[in-house]
């Protein structure tokens, strides 16, 4: 089949004709890949589509097998830059020719959209169209090598659940503790009173959150999402006093003791602005705003925290500010120094930076903290996650209290993130981030 001539895409946000659903045919992506890469990549095809957690699906050769069976036919997503229900809709010529057939669409891209510079989405997508609310860097550039796609969805109350560079998935996303969120710890009670931005514990691997979605907008590079937050704990959830060691027993040696909340969704409000390609193509810019309802003793905050895949398990202090050196660290621990965290062999790598940490005002004893780190191995392949976390600490303050924080996340190779991360801590230096 001689590749089709160019045609725009339809600028009309909704779908602009019927679609046509002539039966589907897997065996037509041959000889191209249904697999390829530019189409389909395991991680994102089970974080994104919430249902196949639920159904047992953990793993590379179960993805693909779903993918294959039925998820090219229900016109599934299964990659962040590329969406075969976008690419019919958007392209008559295509939807015509086959009929509506997704798995011809897939055929299509591989053997001529992409030389023709199609876009495998519809970069004027309305906001949520597809459940999900996406940010890139360079939008109208779909096959630029330095494409980078941030977004959240409706399962997560618009946390972003996916970051997506140069064919890699850098954010797990099994239950709602996992994504790139912030969460609050309040009064010193750990989990049990722990206001969470994409959901609680008892939403688990679900579609569904406890966390209401009171605004969610992406334009160009940008995600803006403001939430309630979910506590982590259930109303009365009985825990272990390890992740609570503040609060009193339920009865003297029992070793458990009770959430504070009484409700599942706080009046907790928490935004995040989060900017893909902020100066630099593999930087991201999260902003977290948080306001405060009620009076409080004390809040640990987590600005930022981002759940990465199991192989991201390689963690280092890097010395921004001095030295430039990595330092490799092993156990799950605080320390004040930016984050690198990388793969086996460092080709990819994610840093983080807080420029307001070590935090100001601190006791000196406190200084020593700041960035975090936690290695949560296991055997199912879609579960197993490395993390990272971003932590402030504040004293008593009154309702209506107001928090912000500003954190860069860099992608790319261990030594291109290491690189840049020296290009940014320079531009904010000399003022100019």
């Amino acid at each position: 089949m001689q590749p089709f001539s160019v045609v725009p895409l339809a600028i009309a946000a909704a779908i602009a004709f019927p679609e046509v659903t002539s039966a589907c045919n897997p065996a037509e992506i041959a000889p191209y890949d249904a697999y390829d890469s530019r189409v389909f990549n395991w991680q994102y095809y089970l974080n994104q589509n919430p249902d196949l957690i639920p159904a047992g699906l953990y793993t590379e050769a179960q993805a693909k097998q779903h993918w294959y069976a039925n998820g090219i036919c229900e016109g599934r997503s299964a990659h962040p830059n590329f969406h075969s229900k976008q690419y019919l809709a958007g392209y008559s010529d295509v939807n015509t020719h086959f009929g509506g057939r997704r798995s011809g669409a897939i055929r299509h891209y591989l053997q001529s959209g992409i030389s023709e510079g199609r876009y495998g989405y519809n970069p004027y997508e309305v906001n949520g169209q597809w459940g999900k609310w996406v940010a890139r860097n360079t939008p109208f550039s779909p096959h630029s090598a330095d494409l980078l796609t941030v977004s959240g969805s409706t399962r997560t109350a618009g946390t972003i659940d996916s970051v997506f560079w140069k064919g890699k998935e850098y954010i797990n996303s099994w239950d709602h503790g996992r994504q790139l969120q912030p969460a609050v710890f309040v009064n010193g009670d750990g989990i049990c009173n722990n206001p969470t931005m994409a959901g609680g514990d008892y939403d688990g691997v679900q579609p569904t959150t406890h966390s209401t979605r009171t605004y969610t907008n992406s334009s160009g590079s940008t995600v803006v999402s403001k939430v309630l937050a979910a506590y982590w704990t259930a109303p009365g959830q009985i825990v272990p006093k390890f992740y609570c060691p503040l609060r009193p027993e339920t009865y003297p040696g029992s070793g458990q003791v009770k959430a504070v909340n009484t409700k599942h969704t706080s009046d907790y409000k928490i935004e995040t602005t989060v900017t893909a390609g902020y100066k630099y193509p593999n930087v991201i810019k999260y902003y977290t705003y948080i306001v405060i309802p009620e009076y409080v003793t004390g809040l640990m905050t987590e600005a930022v925290t981002g759940y990465l895949p199991g192989d991201m398990s390689y963690f280092y202090a890097y010395d921004l500010a001095g030295q430039k050196t990595l330092t490799a660290l092993s156990i799950d621990a605080e320390q004040n120094k930016p984050l690198v965290v990388s793969n086996a062999g460092g080709d990819k790598a994610m840093g983080i930076w807080s420029p307001g940490l070590p935090q100001p005002g601190l006791p000196t004893e406190l200084l020593k903290y700041g960035y975090g780190i936690g290695h949560h191995p296991s055997s199912n392949p879609i579960e197993s996650t490395m993390k990272w976390n971003v932590v402030y600490r504040h004293g008593a303050a009154n309702a209506g209290a107001v928090y912000g924080y500003t954190t860069y996340i860099v992608l790319g190779s261990k030594t291109e993130v290491t690189g840049r991360m020296d290009q940014i801590y320079t531009d904010w230096k000399n003022g100019r981030l």
